[in-house]
């Protein structure tokens, strides 16, 4: 939930920047993703075993999107990102799938 709630805010994003200007925050977005997902993911998220096949859904609708932008934008600074059409695709995405883990809530982190 925490990645999708970043990549889903542009605000979380400028504030996330501010507080930590060493880090490129698109990169860290995309590299974020990937290490918690990664390409091979269906195969360690079951739907009914920790995820619901609504969330699993909203997990597959967020990484199309991911894997296409990821590959399209360019290595630019988050400003410079924030107003093209692949960013807000991707935050669009991702509140998306956040808004069905919300339904459910944080699960515990053991």
């Amino acid at each position: 939930m925490e990645s999708l709630e970043l990549a889903a805010s542009i605000e979380d994003q400028r504030e996330y920047q501010r507080r930590v200007p060493f880090v490129d925050v698109p990169t860290e977005i995309i590299n974020w993703w990937e290490d918690f997902v990664g390409r091979d993911w269906r195969r360690h998220y079951a739907a009914g075993v920790v995820f619901t096949s609504s969330e699993i859904d909203a997990i597959a609708e967020f990484d199309a999107v991911w894997n296409d932008v990821a590959e399209r934008i360019p290595d630019l600074p988050l400003e410079a990102l924030a107003g093209t059409a692949d960013w807000k695709r991707l935050m669009e995405a991702a509140d998306r799938s956040l808004q069905v883990f919300l339904r459910r809530g944080r699960l515990p982190e053991d």
